[in-house]
Parts: C-alpha cells; sequence; structure tokens
C-alpha cells in the first residue's frame, strides 16, 4: 500500500512536461514523475514526490494511516505540495486535478470536488485533503 498524489494538467509535449518538473524542482521540495501524455487530449498526468523518494508516502506524519479521512502531512511537506500545485496551477492553462489516494485493494471510486485553485492549496496546507476526492481547479495563468 502506498499513498500517490498526482496532478492533471495540460501539456502539448513531454518536453512542456519536462519544463515544468524542472521549474517546480528548482523551488519546491518535491519531484514529479511523468505518468502519462494523452496527446490527443493535451492532458499530462504526474506523480508528486518528495526529492529522493519514489511515492507519496514521505509526505505523512508518522501517525497517518490508511483509513484516516483525511491526510495528515507533514507541515513542510503540505506547503511543498500546495506551492507545487498552484504554480502548476499558474503556468498551466485550464483545469488542474490534484488527488491523493492509497493504492491498494480496499480503494473507493473518488468523488470529484470543485475548488479555486486557492481554494485547493489551502486544503492542502491545513490537511485537509479527502483520500476519497479528487479534487478539480481551475488555473490561473499570470
Amino acid at each position: 500500500m502506498c499513498l500517490q498524489v498526482s496532478i492533471e494538467f495540460s501539456a502539448s509535449s513531454e518536453s512542456d512536461v519536462e519544463k515544468l518538473a524542472r521549474a517546480v524542482k528548482a523551488e519546491f521540495a518535491v519531484e514529479f514523475a511523468l505518468e502519462s501524455l494523452q496527446k490527443s487530449r493535451r492532458v499530462a498526468k504526474v506523480f508528486v514526490t518528495a526529492k529522493g523518494s519514489g511515492c507519496g508516502c514521505s509526505f505523512l506524519e508518522s501517525t497517518a494511516m490508511p483509513h484516516d479521512d483525511l491526510w495528515h502531512f507533514r507541515p513542510e511537506a503540505a506547503r511543498a505540495v500546495a506551492d507545487a500545485v498552484e504554480q502548476v496551477g499558474k503556468r498551466k492553462q485550464g483545469e488542474i486535478t490534484f488527488q491523493a489516494i492509497w493504492l491498494g485493494p480496499d480503494r473507493e471510486d473518488l468523488e470529484v470536488r470543485r475548488v479555486g485553485l486557492g481554494e485547493l492549496a489551502k486544503l492542502i496546507r491545513s490537511c485537509e485533503i479527502s483520500q476519497s476526492v479528487r479534487y478539480l481547479a481551475a488555473s490561473v495563468p499570470d
């Protein structure tokens, strides 16, 4: 079982994703790993991990459990993930999708919730991200 944190956003090529990943990695303590690029829809999905980590588990407090309703991120991890999400939203056009889900046999279908980009960042920073929700936020390009 493992925590998977992901963001989907508009992208036309792998180089587009790599450029964004380099910019985010330079500013925040997170890394992006390209999971998929649907060129026909111009949508990329990246996994967000702590630098040097292969999954999102290192974002969590040691007391976090898979059955918790909300994710208990370490404070510095919550800030880094929220900042990275905000940067994606500011650099990309259209809508972004954010989810933090526990990979395992008991995973449920996700509820979809529309929020503003600022509200999404606030939810992440305050550890109010549900493991059963996929968050959709409109981007706000500079």
